[in-house]
This record gives structure tokens, C-alpha cells and sequence, in this order.
């Protein structure tokens, strides 16, 4: 297992949020407001990805993963209008 922070900020309000680990996917909601974070644990050989999209024309976001078992963090930007980001890390 391994501990693994997921993280989504930026100058958008708010987002829609879903995280995916290995096969299931959950979506955290579609209107939440940032700084967002969860601490979540995955087994070691399965892939987590986070995703998200803003839902104004003007802001920017980014989504950032960080744990035990990454040794740099995994980071997506986004300074277009209606801004998606997606980080992956891939299982061990």
C-alpha cells in the first residue's frame, strides 16, 4: 500500500472532481470549491488518476499528486478558459 495526496487548486472557484483508482472510478463532486485536498491509500501496483474541470471562462488550475512512493510530485497546469488537468500515477 502507499499513501498518496491528491490535490487540486487554482484561480477557478470551483470544479468538478473524480479520482480513479485502478478500475473504480469516484467522482467526488461537480461543484467544489478550491483549495481541494483528500489522503487516500492504493495498493502499490494499481494506477490513481485525478482529474478535473473548471467551470468558469476565466481562472486557471492545476491538479498535484504527492506521497511516500514518489519521489517528485506529479503536477498538470491549465491557464485556458474552461481549464481540465489530469495527473497519473502509474502503478509500481
Amino acid at each position: 500500500m502507499r499513501t498518496l495526496t491528491l490535490l487540486v487548486e487554482g484561480t477557478q472557484l470551483q470544479a468538478e472532481i473524480a479520482f480513479e483508482i485502478g478500475d473504480t472510478r469516484i467522482v467526488v463532486g461537480d461543484l467544489l470549491p478550491l483549495p481541494w485536498t483528500r489522503t487516500i491509500s492504493a495498493a502499490s501496483d494499481l494506477d490513481v488518476r485525478l482529474t478535473a474541470s473548471g467551470k468558469e471562462e476565466f481562472g486557471d488550475l492545476r491538479c498535484r499528486i504527492t506521497g511516500d512512493a514518489l519521489p517528485n510530485p506529479i503536477i498538470d497546469y491549465d491557464p485556458n478558459p474552461y481549464p481540465a488537468v489530469e495527473c497519473i500515477v502509474s502503478g509500481l
